[in-house]
């Protein structure tokens, strides 16, 4: 447990525009607990977060279309099964229930299925650099 007068003059230096932060790391507690006494005592604490990330988000999103068009050049407007599941490291199953379910744009085209390239890349521009969810 940490001293009453800690707590309460780490919460009034938060209070005073501080970041929570350097806060906690001068006084030597983690972010969270720093950010736990304030919210006891009624003080907002401040995002570190950027507050323009939508704007940059969509700059980002652009950039990622124009390399993906360039570097998915070598297909052709359609593209097939076996190659979206290349891209995304799934199983042809998978790609034929996400078709199935919708979630995928298809045409079908006799025996087979065809996938606008479009689908692929603005499938691929909505991932972020971490992580991809399909479906």
């Amino acid at each position: 447990m940490y001293p009453k007068e800690l707590r309460e003059k780490a919460v009034l230096r938060v209070k005073s525009g501080e970041k929570a932060s350097l806060v906690a790391a001068d006084i030597e507690v983690s972010y969270t607990t720093l950010v736990s006494w304030c919210s006891k005592a009624g003080v907002k604490v401040r995002s570190n977060r950027r507050r323009n990330k939508t704007v940059d988000s969509e700059k980002n999103r652009m950039r990622m279309r124009a390399c993906l068009s360039e570097s998915l050049s070598q297909y052709s407007e359609f593209i097939t099964t076996d190659d979206f599941a290349k891209v995304f490291n799934v199983s042809r199953q998978t790609v034929y229930r996400l078709i199935e379910q919708k979630e995928i744009l298809a045409i079908k085209i006799g025996d087979s299925y065809r996938i606008p390239k479009q689908e692929l890349i603005d499938r691929l521009s909505k991932t972020n650099s971490n992580s991809f969810l399909i479906g």
